[in-house]
């Protein structure tokens, strides 16, 4: 893989959004990241800035994931997405509902790259 990717982040806990950034910030493969603290703020950077790969929590004030997934589909915008949640019971609908994988938080640094390298073939 040549080209470098634009991830997006969107989780309305600092402290997961900073994790996720020091992981990714180590890899030659991430070009920019940007953060979301909710899904109406995800949703308005997927308007206004090219997005490669969304990463993105379930349970988010203003606008959840569904809210999300909900916009891509509309817009049918195509882009990997990955889905995390506290709550196990939302993977079946959210991998439905368009979403193309989900990890189980707390997210660690092995299963998250794993997912991401996974969708971008290397």
């Amino acid at each position: 893989m040549n080209d470098k990717i634009n991830i997006l982040i969107a989780d309305d806990h600092m402290v997961v959004r900073r994790l996720i950034l020091a992981i990714l910030r180590r890899k030659p493969y991430v070009n920019e990241i940007y953060e979301a603290k909710s899904g109406k703020d995800a949703v308005e950077i997927l308007k206004t800035k090219k997005v490669d790969m969304l990463l993105c929590d379930n349970v988010m004030p203003d606008g959840d994931g569904m809210h999300v997934l909900e916009f891509l589909k509309e817009e049918k915008i195509v882009i990997p997405t990955l889905m995390f949640s506290n709550n196990n019971d939302s993977k079946t609908e959210l991998l439905e509902y368009g979403a193309n994988d989900f990890l189980h938080k707390p997210i660690t640094d092995v299963a998250l790259l794993s997912k991401i390298e996974q969708f971008l073939d290397i």
